[in-house]
């Protein structure tokens, strides 16, 4: 995972520049209690990923999510990051930088063991399509989990 303190983030791009900030984003919401990380979640999204595709620095804050992702909430973290992989499959926005991949495609298949620690817990239809859609790109189908995240209120 690319360090919080790596430099490299200085150079990754977010929706309004570089992404030096979103590593302080990605430890306050860790360091959140449940009833902050509302806005800190909302302020991720919209930096990271938006209308267009995702923001490169997206590909460096997935690992670092999805590491968080018991104290964080499995179902947020699980969406967030199926729509990034969605994203990129597509070719929508920023192009998932070579270095970033080896600690990105990992995560993407952690994806599946994070939603198979969810199946004794009862899923609603919003749930449900966004464990679906995780399970699809952690198992490398990013297109059938287009589909159920284009679903209108997959949250």
């Amino acid at each position: 995972m690319l360090s919080f303190t790596d430099p490299q983030w200085n150079t990754l791009k977010q929706r309004f520049g570089t992404a030096e900030d979103v590593p302080r984003l990605l430890a306050a919401l860790v360091a959140a209690d449940d009833d902050d990380r509302a806005p800190l979640w909302a302020a991720l999204w919209s930096l990271l990923h938006d209308e267009s595709g995702a923001r490169e620095a997206a590909f460096a804050a997935v690992p670092h999510l999805v590491h968080a992702a018991e104290s964080l909430g499995i179902p947020l973290v699980a969406h967030f990051a199926a729509q990034v992989e969605v994203s990129r499959a597509s070719g929508q926005g920023d192009a998932l930088p070579t270095e970033l991949l080896p600690d990105y495609a990992a995560a993407i298949d952690r994806l599946p063991a994070l939603v198979g620690q969810t199946i004794d817990h009862p899923w609603d239809a919003d749930r449900a399509r966004v464990f679906g859609a995780a399970l699809l790109v952690g198992k490398r189908q990013p297109a059938l989990a287009a589909l159920l995240l284009a679903e209108p209120d997959a949250t």
